[in-house]
């Protein structure tokens, strides 16, 4: 069987159009060549001839759009534009820059749109665009960034947004509040993530925290670090940071500053020394030799003594690997 693409018919609606004259048709036209030819010699087994893109092919590839050749070509294709979804006069008029150098054509379709009603001016869809980003709980912020993106002027957004929140009742204090009760729980999710969230849709962290502050989880609400510390296991980061040849006092404070439990520390530690997996005092040995520090003078082991202090290392730690490195020497 043969898979051939046709010629179709696309019907949609624009609810912003003449009622009347609400309904449209455009034909677009397919070229006919059969799917099964499109892929032959795509597969397992295919001649290399075949999938060598150096060679040239029987049919020319089209280097970008074709262009425009009269004001008639350039408005059917604004209004194929529009069909697929509104545009900004702004962005229809770069989609049309693309089918024609002609400025003159691209302000009569552009003109002929907005006539016909196919296309919206900058307040009407800067007005549409509000009313639908706040019926869908998102804030003025978030309408401000799109459409100074879509191309309209700020004075008439900011008209727009004042018109639409006072004639909706918006009250963005409510809209986080409502949106935050779409949570089953704050548990699970980091403040940062939460924040960022509220940040996409236009919130400030500010907005965020006035209303999480009356919230009755808030108290669950923990950081990223939090979150990922009380996941970690004691065990492996201790024997991580042990392998980096830090003593435990320095470990103790990384810990913490991963936000992990520390409470069984000094148990496991003992538990690992008397297994033989963990031998601090071998460690304070091997972090000195890699320093390659002199220990001839009092001066020299007073330097090697407060390096390993820094490292974390306790004093009989530091004393053993200072006495078995000036032996070897």
């Amino acid at each position: 069987m043969r898979l051939v693409r046709v010629a179709k018919t696309l019907h949609f609606w624009t609810p912003h159009l003449n009622p009347n004259d609400a309904h449209h048709d455009f034909h677009i036209e397919y070229d006919d060549e059969p799917l099964s030819d499109r892929t032959k010699g795509r597969g397992k087994g295919a001649n290399r001839d075949d999938l060598d893109d150096s060679k040239p092919s029987g049919r020319a590839k089209p280097s970008g759009p074709r262009q425009a050749k009269s004001v008639d070509n350039v408005i059917n294709s604004a209004i194929f534009q529009l069909s697929q979804r509104d545009h900004t006069i702004s962005e229809l008029r770069s989609k049309l820059g693309r089918k024609t150098d002609n400025p003159e054509w691209i302000e009569q379709a552009l003109t002929r749109c907005l006539e016909l009603g196919y296309l919206r001016s900058d307040e009407q869809f800067a007005r549409y665009f509000c009313e639908q980003a706040y019926s869908n709980l998102r804030g003025a912020a978030y309408i401000r960034k799109t459409l100074a993106k879509k191309g309209i002027d700020a004075a008439v957004i900011e008209r727009s947004i004042i018109t639409a929140s006072s004639e909706m009742g918006i009250d963005e204090a409510v809209m986080v509040a409502q949106l935050l009760a779409e949570y089953p729980t704050l548990e699970t999710i980091s403040k940062e993530a939460l924040t960022n969230q509220f940040y996409r849709r236009g919130f400030s962290a500010a907005q965020l925290n006035q209303t999480l502050a009356e919230h009755p989880e808030r108290q669950l609400l923990k950081s990223k670090a939090q979150l990922k510390g009380a996941k970690a296991s004691l065990e492996r980061e201790l024997l991580k940071l042990v392998r980096k040849h830090k003593g435990l006092a320095v470990i103790r404070q990384e810990l913490r500053a991963k936000h992990i439990d520390i409470d069984g520390l000094e148990a496991l530690v003992d538990k690992l020394s008397r297994s033989g997996d963990i031998d601090l005092f071998e460690s304070a040995k091997t972090c000195l030799e890699r320093k390659r520090m002199a220990l001839d003078s009092h001066q020299d082991r007073s330097k090697a003594y407060g390096y390993l202090m820094r490292r974390g290392f306790n004093s009989e730690q530091v004393k053993y690997a200072i006495e078995e490195l000036s032996q070897s020497e």
